[in-house]
């Protein structure tokens, strides 16, 4: 079942508003959040605690395709206000291709929750080994290439994720191997999923300089089979491989990536 869903405090008629592809595993994901208390939303988790499980409702509100998640979660959300506080318990406020913005309440519930909690090295290591291994589907990494395409970040957040990527590359043993950067300069082909048009490129640098929505790093992982796309292409060092790479991708998954380009050209 992909679609919207609701759930509805009985007592105050608050509402929480959200969207998933599988929405019954997505309220067996909240009623078991709830239930050991650890809940990501504190309004929420607080309204629980207090009117206990038997006063709320967990109901869908709309069927609708995965293209139009965020768009009709955007549209019950504002139908409903239920990121005010008189109204729901949504910390944030979709803005769509899967982003959020934080409301001014749900920054400070965020803070309040997180404040002066300490994650133990027990914890931590338990969180490091349960995702040891873990992978995501096919159909999760392209949700989340689709819903990072065309962000902007801010000059403070690009200075930040610059200066910590210099320091990752200057002490990481991989990236200071003459290998790795004799590959960042092998010859590269793309080809466009939407227009279908080829490229060539002396090097992933170049690539990602002709390419503003990607960068070498990815172009690389593409390249070598890591993702299946960025920049709204298929890569490969070798130009006979691009047919067979675009055929993998699923004709949906082509769809979403058309309705994307569409308000990014």
């Amino acid at each position: 079942m992909i679609g919207i869903y609701k759930i509805e405090n009985l007592i105050n008629k608050k509402l929480y508003i959200g969207q998933s592809i599988n929405i019954k595993r997505r309220w067996s994901y909240h009623k078991s959040k709830l239930k050991r208390n650890v809940h990501w939303n504190p309004h929420l988790q607080s309204a629980w605690n207090k009117y206990g499980e038997e006063n709320f409702k967990f109901e869908k509100i709309e069927d609708c395709t995965i293209n139009l998640l965020d768009e009709k979660e955007k549209y019950w959300c504002d139908l409903y206000e239920s990121f005010k506080n008189n109204n729901g318990y949504n910390l944030t406020v979709p803005i769509g291709y899967g982003r959020y913005n934080i409301t001014d309440s749900g920054r400070k519930a965020l803070s309040k929750a997180h404040k002066g909690k300490i994650i133990s090295k027990e914890l931590r290591d338990r969180i490091s080994k349960g995702n040891l291994g873990k992978k995501l589907s096919d159909e999760t990494k392209m949700k989340m290439s689709i819903a990072k395409k065309g962000q902007i970040f801010s000059e403070d957040s690009r200075s930040k994720m610059s200066s910590s990527r210099k320091l990752y590359l200057k002490n990481n043993p991989i990236t200071n191997n003459p290998n790795w950067v004799k590959a960042r300069i092998k010859k590269v082909y793309s080809l466009n999923i939407i227009t279908l048009e080829e490229k060539e490129y002396n090097s992933q640098k170049e690539a990602a300089f002709d390419n503003k929505h990607t960068n070498p790093n990815y172009i690389s992982s593409c390249c070598i089979n890591i993702r299946y796309t960025t920049g709204f292409c298929v890569w490969a060092f070798k130009k006979e491989d691009l047919i067979d790479k675009l055929s993998r991708i699923p004709k949906k998954v082509v769809e979403l990536f058309k309705n994307k380009y569409k308000k990014l050209v």
